[in-house]
């Protein structure tokens, strides 16, 4: 079931599932609708993603990329609809799980990494949610870090990175908590051609490790690897 927004187009990764293996929806929205003040987002729309997918989103400003991620971490109401993650109900209008329940780690566009913490305290400020030993925490928080490459900068701070470097942290902090499900909201649009295709290889190589469901949002001009993506038009 796929019902999109003419302005939206979707590209969409193989999943990594066994050939004849049950596969469970990671996400499953219906009849969605959301309104802003003089404008429609989303009229009755519906999407369901498989566990263990890559999938980017793309349309222009105001084409309702954000409030798609939004909705699904919890972070925005909706008019009309329903959301599932992994066949449990999260949210409606009248009922909603909150964010830290969701077992949902999200990149925001402007990646907001606390500028007082290194590397290794804005990191370790979310896995503490799920490992209260500070070694075994620390260890886990520094095999995140080198599984993106980071883990030399792990004593600096957010001024001291490259914007590719900021990038990696800010995914890193993303997956501390060990979600299920990791959106990104415009997650290479700080970055030059060479190093986005850098810290691409390392997000599928973290995606594919976790199995992580991962849905990225983007303008319409983003270019992901075709080799890699399989792309779905939408109309």
């Amino acid at each position: 079931m796929l019902f999109l927004p003419d302005l939206l187009k979707l590209n969409r990764i193989r999943h990594n599932h066994r050939k004849n293996e049950r596969i469970m929806n990671a996400i499953q929205i219906t009849g969605l609708t959301k309104k802003f003040p003089g404008q429609q987002i989303f009229k009755g729309f519906s999407l369901e993603i498989p566990e263990g997918s890559l999938i980017h989103i793309s349309g222009p400003s105001g084409s309702g990329k954000t409030t798609l991620l939004r909705c699904i971490a919890g972070l925005e109401t909706f008019d009309a609809g329903a959301i599932r993650l992994f066949d449990e109900m999260v949210q409606t209008p009248e009922f909603s799980v909150p964010p830290s329940k969701r077992k949902i780690g999200m990149v925001f566009q402007d990646l907001i990494l606390f500028p007082h913490l290194t590397v290794m305290q804005n990191v370790d400020f979310v896995s503490k949610g799920i490992e209260k030993n500070k070694q075994r925490r620390l260890t886990w928080n520094m095999e995140l870090l080198k599984k993106l490459k980071i883990d030399h900068k792990a004593n600096k701070y957010p001024h001291e990175l490259s914007g590719g470097e900021k990038q990696r942290v800010a995914i890193a902090r993303a997956v501390a908590h060990r979600p299920k499900i990791l959106l990104l909201d415009e997650p290479f649009s700080h970055l030059d051609d060479p190093l986005r295709d850098k810290v691409f290889d390392d997000l599928i190589s973290l995606i594919k490790a976790d199995n992580l469901t991962c849905l990225a949002a983007s303008h319409q001009n983003f270019f992901f690897r075709q080799e890699e993506f399989l792309e779905m038009r939408i109309f």
